[in-house]
């Protein structure tokens, strides 16, 4: 996953780590469309 598609998705920018499990979180930077996007 791209920040680029990240915007292009959910409108927002966007950064993109993993837990202690592996899992990838999303967390919403700054909302393009005024939204929060939690994945």
């Amino acid at each position: 996953i791209s920040k680029k598609m990240l915007r292009e998705v959910y409108g927002v920018e966007a950064s993109l780590s993993h837990d202690e499990n592996g899992i990838p979180s999303i967390s919403p930077i700054r909302s393009i469309r005024n939204s929060s996007v939690i994945a």
